[in-house]
């Protein structure tokens, strides 16, 4: 117990020695004192060292919950704007699809504008993720490009067709919104081509253009595989997968073909004057 008789600075009171400097005194007598003077019962005190665990319990749910909630408003979302146009789509719209309150979506994204930019890029981490763990670290460029192309390929339809919100919404946005949607369009998909434009380029497999074109001709390429007309007529993501990879690596032409490229003259193209 608190020994009352210790002397404490105060109105006519002489200043007491330091506790710590009296051997008799240990650590329950030190807390004891300090809960006495902050009015706090030393099993008060207790307790709230036994509620602590399960407060950090209760805060990590609430993470978990958040986390939740969240995915599920960018995966609402993302059914929503591949679906519709960018300007078509309200919160409202979201909100609805994801079943929160418009005040659940707005605790968490302050704009359609940051909703959309949060989902893009989710979906576009995915799509990197995938590439990244399908593509093997030795390999020629036509079996690392097969690869890469597969993991995509592979990808939920909706997922999938996210990709082409960038050239479709890309307008939309003004700077440096525009900048951001496609810097994240680019670190997810051409960077990674045209990594491998430039090894197959360097080790001879692939013509000496330049590799950033190269990712970019066979971006679009990959790109129009997904339209209706070419998964019925190459026969799926299998056919269009391996059709992509002829027509890029051998081209479109015969022989002949490509000997009439080969002797056909240079042409020189003169744009006409703006009326």
């Amino acid at each position: 117990m608190l020994n009352h008789d210790v002397k404490v600075r105060g109105a006519g009171s002489r200043p007491a020695p330091l506790f710590w400097a009296d051997d008799s005194w240990n650590s329950g007598d030190v807390l004891t004192l300090i809960l006495d003077f902050a009015n706090i019962p030393a099993s008060r005190y207790l307790n709230t060292q036994a509620i602590e665990p399960r407060l950090r319990r209760r805060r990590v749910t609430t993470y978990a919950r958040s986390e939740e909630t969240i995915n599920n408003i960018l995966e609402a979302a993302e059914r929503q704007f591949v679906r519709r146009a960018y300007a078509d789509v309200t919160m409202q719209d979201i909100a609805e699809a994801a079943k929160v309150t418009k005040g659940a979506l707005y605790h968490h994204f302050a704009s359609k504008e940051a909703l959309y930019l949060a989902m893009l890029r989710a979906n576009l981490t995915g799509i990197r993720d995938a590439m990244l763990a399908a593509v093997p670290a030795e390999g020629s460029s036509y079996e690392k490009l097969r690869a890469l192309t597969c993991a995509y390929l592979q990808r939920p339809g909706p997922k999938r067709d996210v990709i082409h919100l960038v050239r479709r919404d890309v307008n939309v946005f003004r700077e440096p919104l525009r900048t951001t949607i496609v810097r994240a369009y680019q670190e997810a998909v051409p960077i990674m081509v045209e990594a491998i434009m430039r090894e197959g380029v360097a080790r001879g497999e692939i013509e000496p253009h330049d590799p950033r074109i190269l990712s970019w001709s066979y971006v679009a390429l990959i790109e129009m595989l997904l339209a209706p007309y070419a998964q019925e007529k190459l026969g799926g993501n299998e056919g269009g997968l391996d059709y992509a990879l002829h027509f890029f690596f051998k081209g479109a032409g015969t022989g002949a073909g490509r000997e009439l490229v080969e002797t056909e003259p240079a042409t020189v193209i003169t744009e006409s004057p703006v009326a």
